[in-house]
C-alpha cells in the first residue's frame, strides 16, 4: 500500500478500477469535490482531475477552523476521541478575558462517521 500526497482530509464513496480512483474528497477549507486520479506504476498521482469542483463559498479561507484531532479521559478509565475546532476569526487578535463559545457536535457513531473536513453548521466567527 502506498500513501497519496492529496490535498484532503476526508474521503468517500471511493471507487477504482485498473490505475483510476474516484472519489468525493473534502478538506478543512473546501466543500467536497468529485475527483479523479491516475496513479502510475510506482504507486504516485500522476494526473489529477477535479470531476466536479467544490461549491465556491466566496468566503475567505482565513475564517474557517481546521479541525484537529485530539482525545481525553473518559469515565472507566478509557478514553474518548473528538475533533476540536479552535477560534478562528481574521478580525480578532486577542479577547482578553472573553472566552469563545465553545460548539458542541455529536454522532451517534461510529468513530469513522466524524470526518475532519469543512462543515459550516461548525464554523463560529
Amino acid at each position: 500500500m502506498v500513501g497519496l500526497d492529496l490535498p484532503y482530509t476526508s474521503l468517500a464513496s471511493i471507487q477504482a478500477e485498473g490505475d483510476r480512483v474516484v472519489f468525493v474528497g473534502a478538506s478543512a477549507t473546501a466543500e467536497p469535490a468529485v475527483v479523479s486520479i491516475h496513479v502510475d506504476a510506482t504507486g504516485a498521482v500522476a494526473e489529477t482531475e477535479i470531476l466536479r469542483p467544490p461549491s465556491d463559498l466566496g468566503l475567505d479561507k482565513g475564517w474557517f477552523s481546521a479541525p484537529e484531532a485530539i482525545t481525553f479521559p473518559s469515565s472507566g478509565g478509557r478514553t474518548a476521541h473528538a475533533l476540536y475546532c479552535p477560534p478562528t476569526n481574521p478580525d480578532v487578535s486577542d479577547r482578553t478575558g472573553e472566552l469563545p463559545p465553545l460548539l458542541v457536535l455529536i454522532h451517534g457513531g461510529p468513530t469513522s462517521s466524524a470526518r475532519p473536513m469543512l462543515q459550516l453548521c461548525g464554523q463560529v466567527a
